[in-house]
């Protein structure tokens, strides 16, 4: 391998585990709180009272406010969706099933979210951050400790 080709493959190999770190510190935070919500978590009844719209146009984001009663008290709650969700108008004043952390719940997502994140979404993710590491792994051996060439050479 030339010096060249070992250069591109050196940097192919940091690029790569550089945007695997980046994915995974980025990620980091909505995990742990679909972790904690998934293996704490407190399920309930709630409705949608309202809808806070971050942004404009086609990149907007919706996020459902819901309304809700914790089961110790008699206290109602009313707190903001940690995850965007798309809600049609017919949908809003329905009941949704919510999860909540009974530490702080003003940390909710809707139920259905959570069974996605739990079961698809951080499995997809930790596959996609483990293959990048792997491919960065990889093009940083093959360049710091290049293969000789085995072909032999015969005279003709």
């Amino acid at each position: 391998m030339q010096l060249v080709e070992r250069v591109q493959t050196f940097i192919w190999g940091v690029a790569a585990i550089g945007a695997a770190l980046l994915i995974a510190f980025q990620n980091y935070a909505t995990s742990q709180v679909y972790f904690d919500l998934a293996v704490s978590g407190v399920t309930a009844q709630a409705t949608v009272v309202g809808v806070e719209t971050v942004g404009s146009g086609r990149g907007s984001q919706s996020y459902p406010i819901f309304k809700f009663s914790l089961p110790d008290d008699e206290k109602t709650v009313t707190a903001k969706s940690h995850t965007s969700v798309h809600l049609d108008k017919k949908r809003q004043r329905r009941p949704v099933e919510v999860v909540y952390s009974p530490s702080n719940p003003q940390i909710v997502l809707p139920r259905k979210h959570l069974i996605f994140w739990q079961y698809i979404g951080i499995w997809a993710v930790g596959v996609f951050i483990l293959g990048l590491l792997m491919f960065g792994m990889y093009q940083l051996q093959r360049a710091i400790f290049p293969q000789k060439d085995n072909t032999e050479h015969y005279p003709g």
